[in-house]
């Protein structure tokens, strides 16, 4: 959806739902049963950013998409301090409204029920695949390091959360997700 110019939305729940669809699709023409399925992968658009009530799983926001453009003046302002030299550093990205890091700052700020979750400590956000894990698991906050490092926050040198980067960006390091190796067993899912 496109709620004001430059601004790119999707529904977190029709997201969730349309892999759901596809998950019985799947099953269905393989003729394959939910036992026999050694592994799931995701494939991911890796900028967008969505944030949710780790108690009720409701999002609290819709999903902010990589083509979003609210927060493009801000990050161009940025571009001419230190900031954009300590992104660039540590993250080996651009400082730009493309990533996730902006648009996490900008829900922070602008939606209150993310502050007031945040507040009582049940905020969580992630990209799409975190989002996706967390539905499709028992709660389980994770991403892998590929999603990671597409938020601005990710220090590929330290391999973890870069805190000089979330304070910066005003992000509280817990409500993001585990980061795992993409190979990884992330967990189990219980969709079926």
């Amino acid at each position: 959806s496109y709620p004001k110019p430059g601004w790119v939305e999707h529904d977190p729940m029709e997201i969730l739902n349309s892999q759901l669809v596809v998950i019985e699709e799947v099953l269905q023409k393989s003729k394959v049963s939910i036992n026999q399925i050694a592994g799931v992968t995701i494939t991911n658009q890796r900028e967008t950013v969505v944030f949710w009530d780790h108690q009720t799983g409701k999002p609290v926001y819709p999903a902010i998409v990589w083509q979003d453009q609210r927060t493009a003046s801000w990050c161009q302002k940025m571009k001419e301090t230190p900031l954009a030299t300590l992104v660039k550093e540590k993250t080996g990205l651009v400082l730009d409204s493309y990533f996730s890091a902006s648009k996490m700052k900008w829900v922070l700020e602008e939606v209150p029920e993310a502050a007031d979750l945040l507040k009582k400590g049940r905020l969580r956000c992630g990209t799409i695949d975190a989002w996706l894990i967390y539905k499709l698991s028992d709660k389980f906050h994770f991403t892998d390091s590929t999603n990671a490092s597409r938020t601005m926050l990710w220090n590929i040198h330290s391999k973890d959360w870069d805190k000089d980067l979330c304070e910066k960006f005003n992000i509280p390091q817990e409500i993001l997700p585990e980061v795992k190796d993409s190979m990884s067993h992330f967990c189990e899912l219980i969709i079926l």
